[in-house]
């Protein structure tokens, strides 16, 4: 990504405003034509990530994260990817409704945001 300069990744130390809430990816991803010329802010984004990486803790509530999804997308998000370390799934959301779940044997790409990203999620399941 840094190679190419399609934008920049960010930690769960990132505050984005979505809507009227603020929230903290676990990872997002924002394209470097949305970065501003004058550089990153220095505490809020005012605008969704192109992309939201949420891990899910098995405390957390299946309305809960759904209800962030919605608001992320809501907010201009292009795609949120759901992974759950406990079963080893990484779900896809294109929008509020259309996902795809992957499983530790598949490999994991994202045209549309990370042009010949390819990710085998065995390597981030790992026992």
């Amino acid at each position: 990504m840094k190679k190419n300069k399609l934008g920049r990744v960010y930690g769960d130390n990132t505050l984005f405003q979505i809507g009227e809430n603020k929230r903290i990816p676990d990872v997002s991803f924002v394209l470097a034509k949305k970065i501003p010329p004058t550089g990153e802010p220095i505490d809020i984004w005012n605008f969704a990530p192109d992309l939201a990486i949420k891990v899910i803790s098995p405390s957390e509530t299946h309305n809960k994260v759904e209800r962030k999804i919605r608001e992320y997308f809501d907010a201009g998000v292009t795609q949120v990817w759901k992974i759950v370390p406990e079963f080893k799934t990484l779900t896809i959301y294109f929008s509020p409704t259309e996902t795809k779940i992957l499983t530790e044997n598949d490999e994991l790409t994202c045209e549309e945001i990370l042009p010949n990203f390819r990710l085998p999620l065995s390597e981030i399941f790992i026992d």
